[in-house]
């Protein structure tokens, strides 16, 4: 289990959302932290939420990678990521690389028409293997941060129900 001084802005190691945080630091399991944010920001949502849960979680991994490695690596590692997951989940094939991070707008057209857990599918599999190739790539040394990122916009999130907003809220 973590140390309390490895909790930011005062959360206790209880808190059983950032337990699981500290826990994925240790490991670097890029899907077990999608998973548990999943779990947390999308269960039983909608495919329109799974949509803007997709797009803020990218974008939030995506601006902390930007000043490190550049836009235009960002952009490139985000196209192949996308490239290989529509192969596997074509529903993927609509979203775009924008400026800042991903346009879902046409998957979010067709959101209605696809099955949820095919969208959430989809989510784990891009944040996944993003979070996979930044790692690799970086020696996991920017991992810990990219996975408290994707915490950091869960609380903001309409799908996050208000008892687990206040557990990871600052």
């Amino acid at each position: 289990m973590g140390r309390v001084d490895d909790c930011p802005q005062g959360r206790t190691v209880q808190d059983a959302h950032w337990r699981r945080v500290t826990d994925m630091k240790r490991t670097d399991d890029h899907g077990a932290c999608v998973d548990a944010w999943l779990g947390l920001v999308a269960g039983g949502q909608t495919p329109e939420l799974l949509v803007e849960a997709l797009e803020a979680g990218f974008s939030a991994v995506s601006r902390r990678l930007r000043p490190i490695v550049g836009e235009a690596t960002t952009k490139a590692i985000t196209n192949r990521v996308l490239r290989q997951a529509a192969r596997q989940i074509p529903s993927l094939a609509f979203v775009r690389v924008g400026d800042g991070g991903l346009s879902c707008g046409g998957l979010r057209a067709r959101a209605g028409s696809l099955p949820p857990a095919e969208i959430a599918g989809g989510v784990r599999l891009v944040l996944v293997d993003f979070l996979g190739v930044l790692g690799r790539l970086t020696s996991d040394v920017l991992t810990p941060g990219l996975h408290a990122e994707l915490w950091k916009v869960a609380a903001a999130l309409p799908a996050v129900e208000d008892g687990a907003r206040e557990g990871i809220q600052a």
